[in-house]
C-alpha cells in the first residue's frame, strides 16, 4: 500500500477516494486481527461466562446474531456476556480503546520515572515545505522538477514570485504560476501523502538527533550502554511517550514527553544547594535555548516595518539543501 501511494507520477496520491477506501481497508483488517473478548480473571466471572458459552441455545442464538448485528438474539449475548468480559481492541489504531490505553502506559512511565523532563511539541509547516512541495508533484527524470530544482525556486516560493523553473502549481496548469497562499495551501490538500511522508521524516529526525532516540532498536538497552552513543540535547532518554494529532485544517503536529537528564526531582533535591543548583542551571542553559526565536520575531518585525513581505521566513534557508 505505501508503495502504491509513493508510485512516480502520484497517480494513487491524488485519489481520494482510492485513498480512503483503502485506508478503511486498512482499518477493517485491523480491526478483525486485534479485536478478541478477554474473560474477567476472577472465578464468578468466569464460571459465568463458561455457563453461558455452554448453553443449549447459546450457538443458535450467536449464528443469529451473526445474520443479524440488530436482532433480539444480537442485544441479548452482548447483555449477558459484556458484564463478565472486556473487548480487547486498544492495538486497533484511531479508536477510542487505544487512546485509553495510552493512560494507562503513562501512569506506567510515571511511577518507573518519575515526572516527565521536557513536555515537546512540533508542529512543522507542511504547506510552504519545499521537500512537501516537490513530492506532491511527478517525477519526470533525473535533470527535472522535482528531482532536481534551480536556484531561484528556494527564493521564488520564499517571496511568493512565478516559478521561472518550469514548475507549475498546480500539476497540468499550464504556463508558471505565482506560488500565492491558496495555491500552495490546494497542492498540500490535493496530495496529502506527501506532506505525511515529511512528518514522519522529520519526526524521526528529531528523534534520532535531537533526543537521542533510536526507533529501529527492538530490545531495551542499559543506560549505561545507550549514554556513550545515544545522548541527545536533553541528556540519555530513558523513555518517551508522543502522540500524534490533527488541527482544525488536517495539518499533522506531535506532542511528546521525555524522561531522563535533569529530572524534576533531581532538580528538586538539589534546589536547596547553591552549589548545585547553579550547575544544575547551568546545565539546563545548554540544552533549552530560544534565541532563534528572537532572532525570528525580530526579522519578522524589520520586515513588517519596512513594508516587505511578511511571508519571508528566516529559517527558510534551512531547507533549500534537501533533495529527493
Amino acid at each position: 500500500m505505501k508503495h502504491l501511494f509513493l508510485y512516480f507520477d502520484n497517480r494513487a496520491a491524488h485519489d481520494m477516494t482510492l485513498l480512503f477506501h483503502l485506508a478503511d481497508v486498512r482499518l477493517r483488517h485491523n480491526v478483525n486481527q486485534a479485536v478478541g473478548v478477554r474473560v474477567h480473571l476472577d472465578q464468578k466471572a468466569f464460571k459465568k461466562f463458561e455457563e453461558i458459552v455452554n448453553g443449549e441455545d447459546f450457538l443458535d442464538k450467536l449464528e443469529k446474531a451473526r445474520r443479524n448485528s440488530k436482532s433480539a438474539e444480537a442485544r441479548e449475548i452482548v447483555s449477558r456476556v459484556l458484564p463478565v468480559a472486556n473487548l480487547t481492541s486498544r492495538t486497533v489504531g484511531w479508536s477510542a480503546q487505544e487512546r485509553a490505553a495510552e493512560v494507562t502506559k503513562y501512569m506506567a512511565m510515571h511511577r518507573m520515572e518519575g515526572p516527565g523532563q521536557v513536555f515537546y511539541s512540533m508542529a512543522p509547516d507542511d504547506v510552504h515545505n519545499p521537500l512537501c512541495i516537490r513530492l506532491a508533484y511527478p517525477y519526470c527524470g533525473p535533470a527535472e522538477f522535482p528531482a532536481v530544482v534551480s536556484d531561484d525556486f528556494s527564493c521564488n516560493l520564499q517571496q511568493r514570485l512565478p516559478a521561472e523553473d518550469g514548475v507549475r502549481v498546480p500539476p497540468g496548469e499550464p504556463g508558471p504560476q505565482h506560488l500565492t497562499e491558496s495555491v500552495l495551501q490546494r497542492l498540500a490538500s490535493q496530495n496529502p501523502v506527501a506532506t505525511t511522508v515529511v512528518f514522519k521524516h522529520l519526526l524521526a529526525n528529531v528523534h534520532t538527533n535531537l533526543i537521542g532516540i533510536q526507533e529501529e532498536r527492538k530490545l531495551n538497552q542499559p543506560l549505561e550502554r545507550r549514554a556513550s552513543k545515544q545522548r541527545g540535547m536533553w541528556g540519555v532518554s530513558a523513555c518517551y511517550r508522543d502522540v500524534i494529532e490533527c488541527n482544525d485544517r488536517a495539518s499533522l503536529h506531535v506532542h511528546g514527553m521525555s524522561h531522563g537528564g535533569l529530572s524534576p526531582t533531581l532538580v528538586a533535591d538539589v534546589a536547596n544547594d547553591k552549589e548545585l543548583r547553579e550547575e544544575a542551571m547551568a546545565a539546563l542553559d545548554t540544552q533549552v535555548m530560544s534565541q532563534g526565536l528572537v532572532v525570528r520575531v525580530q526579522s519578522s518585525t524589520t520586515t513588517r516595518h519596512c513594508g516587505l513581505c511578511p511571508i519571508g521566513d528566516f529559517f527558510f534557508s534551512l531547507f533549500t539543501g534537501m533533495n529527493l
